[in-house]
Order: C-alpha cells, then sequence, then structure tokens
C-alpha cells in the first residue's frame, strides 16, 4: 500500500523540477527514475565517481500549510528510499521561488547544490549509504543497530545458505565494517571537537 503510494507511472517533469534540471544540464541525469523496487524519483543525478544519487523537488503539498515542515508522507518516502540505499537530496520548493533576491538567489543556490551532491559523494556519506542511514538523523542507537542488521543480512554463511555467492558477501561485509569504521572516527573526532566525553556504542564486539 505505501509502495502505490510512491509509486507512479511515467510522468511530464514539473516546471521546478525543469528548472533544477537545467542547472544541472552537464551532469548525467535522468527525470521520472522508477527504481527496483518500483519507487519514484524526480530526479537522478549519476556522479563522477559513480555514486547515484536520487533528487526529490518537493513542491507545495509536500509540507504542512505553509510552513517548512514535511508532511508524514514526504517523510516517510524519505526514510524508504534510504532504507533502500539510496542517497536523497531532497530540494524544497522554497528555495527555487524567486523570492526577493530573484535568479540571483537561486543560481547561489544551485551552486550549493552542486557542492551537497559532491558532498554526498564523499567517503563519509557513502558509510552512511552503506548502512542505509541519513546522516542528519541517524543516532547512536540507529546507527549500531543498522550495523548488526546490515552483518547479518550479507553473512557470508548466509549467502551458502541461499545459495548465493560467498566471496560476494565476504566483500560486502568487509564494506560494512570499513563503512562502521569510519562513521565510528568521524562521531568520535566530532565529539572530541565538542568537548563530549563519548560512550562505547561503537565497540565492534557489541
Amino acid at each position: 500500500e505505501c509502495l502505490n503510494a510512491f509509486s507512479a507511472s511515467p510522468s511530464q517533469p514539473s516546471l521546478l523540477q525543469k528548472q533544477v534540471g537545467d542547472h544541472l544540464f552537464d551532469l548525467s541525469l535522468e527525470h521520472e527514475h522508477i527504481t527496483e523496487h518500483g519507487y519514484s524519483l524526480d530526479l537522478v543525478v549519476t556522479h563522477r565517481s559513480g555514486l547515484r544519487i536520487g533528487i526529490e523537488v518537493d513542491g507545495p503539498h509536500h509540507f504542512l500549510g505553509d510552513s517548512e515542515e514535511p508532511t508524514g508522507a514526504t517523510l516517510l518516502k524519505r526514510r524508504q528510499l534510504r532504507r533502500l540505499g539510496w542517497p536523497l537530496l531532497p530540494v524544497p520548493y522554497y528555495y527555487l521561488e524567486f523570492g526577493l533576491f530573484g535568479e540571483r538567489y537561486k543560481s547561489v543556490y544551485m551552486f550549493s547544490l552542486r557542492e551537497e551532491i559532491d558532498k554526498m559523494a564523499g567517503p563519509l556519506q557513502q558509510a552512511y549509504c552503506e548502512l542505509s542511514l541519513d546522516p542528519a538523523t541517524a543516532t547512536e542507537q540507529g546507527i549500531k543497530a543498522a550495523y548488526h542488521r546490515a552483518l547479518k543480512e550479507h553473512h557470508p554463511d548466509r549467502a551458502r545458505i541461499a545459495g548465493r555467492c560467498e566471496e560476494e558477501a565476504s566483500a560486502r561485509t568487509r564494506a560494512i565494517l570499513a563503512a562502521y569504521k569510519l562513521i565510528n572516527r568521524s562521531v568520535t573526532l566530532k565529539a572530541e571537537a565538542e568537548g563530549v566525553e563519548g560512550d562505547d556504542f561503537f565497540d565492534l564486539k557489541q
């Protein structure tokens, strides 16, 4: 039922969607992408690193009234796409309207959007993506749970029982461990910089 709500037959890109696409014209770009799980994405950018990033251009109906607070359905779709491993970049409509500063403001925002795309293709963001997490909302408990869930899902023993390639499962397990260690280091350095004593939630034995 959720899938039916968030998927659709191919449709024409909206005006806002076209504006974003026009500013990203030199990137490998696909409009109205349907994922392998049937979810629709307004845009998909393939970064030069090879990472595919989903972009959702959210119009007014994605927000509560005249506020900048996303609706529950919008938040749910974002969460589901990230859970399926999609790096996701929401682009709210209120950043695209001309407003007080007109086209100049929009150009500045689009430049920032490109910087954000480059940032999302960085190793730390990809580490969060490996564990199907959103770094903006990931909690200590959530990171630990995602790590153990990913290890269990891709464990070589489980792959052997299911008749899948054990070597691929082993490689994926190593990638999961490397991602967890990278997030661990990032969180630890941030806590030290803020003068906060971290706990042992990143202990790999847990």
